[in-house]
């Protein structure tokens, strides 16, 4: 799952990169884990307890010095894995379902003019899963890779009362001083869990994407040179 973004969650040491809970009812307890392993050695483990909702959020990214990378982005990527028995604290036969598939985030700032939640579904800003199961899980096992449009997630912005994407919202907001991104974990149905569900989490990533339009013009210019250089020969 490794790509060319700003990696924000690599998972490598104690401190899991700033990464914590959001705070929210039942928020899940986080330690490093071996599980589905796609950057370096560890991955986060979010234990969930059962009936709980929020997952784990990324650290302040404007206070880690991401402010530029999140304003930047077109998309976040990160890579999930789920199975069977972790799910079901340990004992294989979980038969309900568990999903991944929102994404909140929050920018404060502004001495206080500045207090935004924005919350997006994957039917609503997810683009892929690899595992095409919409960042949910059906039963099957294993890693899959999600990539989620930041343009999708808009706001209010207080300042000019326009509706405007995360990225537009910070630079007309440079006393932005706060923002994270946390993940939606939820499970429920059929078997009850035993203990904690647990969800993995690597390479969290935060892509800058070019228009389509620049790609190809990009793609069109590298094509010309041939062209042009044949031209000039003759």
């Amino acid at each position: 799952g490794t790509g060319l973004g700003q990696v924000i969650g690599n998972f490598e040491t104690g401190a899991l990169d700033g990464w914590g809970s959001d705070g929210g009812p039942g928020s899940p307890t986080l330690s490093q884990g071996t599980t589905g392993v796609t950057l370096g050695s560890f991955s986060l483990q979010s234990a969930n307890p059962q009936g709980s909702f929020w997952g784990p959020a990324t650290g302040n990214l404007i206070g880690e010095g991401f402010g530029g990378a999140l304003q930047s982005a077109t998309t976040l990527s990160y890579d999930l894995t789920l199975n069977n028995a972790a799910l079901n604290g340990g004992t294989a036969g979980f038969n309900g379902f568990a999903q991944d598939n929102e994404l909140a985030i929050t920018l404060f700032g502004n001495a206080g003019a500045l207090n935004l939640f924005i919350q997006e579904s994957w039917s609503t800003a997810g683009i892929s899963d690899s595992s095409g199961q919409s960042a949910g899980w059906n039963g099957v096992d294993g890693t899959r890779h999600l990539v989620w449009d930041l343009t999708k997630f808009t706001a209010v912005d207080p300042t000019d009362s326009q509706t405007e994407t995360v990225a537009q919202i910070l630079a007309h907001n440079p006393g932005t001083v706060d923002a994270k991104i946390a993940f939606v974990e939820q499970t429920g149905g059929g078997t009850a869990t035993v203990g904690p569900a647990l969800f993995y989490f690597d390479d969290v990533q935060l892509n800058s994407v070019p228009e389509p339009t620049m790609a190809a013009l990009v793609l069109l210019g590298g094509s010309l040179i041939p062209i042009a250089r044949r031209w000039r020969r003759s």
